[in-house]
């Protein structure tokens, strides 16, 4: 039950990115593949990940992706 919202909520980065190649956004974030995926965010956020990434929403999950992380010193 953790694992799906949690994998959702890191495909969010890749939305807040901009141009992705989906296909390997899918693999990275542990989906069999890309309809996987799809079917997925589809589920939690009614939208397709294309359209998720091109329109504006405002979700706070998807405010806190668009914003570059902090920066850490070393």
């Amino acid at each position: 039950l953790y694992t799906r919202p949690a994998r959702f909520q890191a495909g969010l980065v890749y939305a807040g990115a901009g141009a992705v190649d989906w296909a390997e956004a899918a693999l990275d974030l542990g989906y069999s593949d890309q309809s996987h995926m799809i079917a997925e965010i589809r589920e939690f956020s009614s939208l397709t990940p294309e359209a998720l990434a091109r329109r504006q929403w405002f979700h706070p999950f998807i405010e806190r992706v668009r914003q570059p992380p902090p920066r850490v010193n070393s």
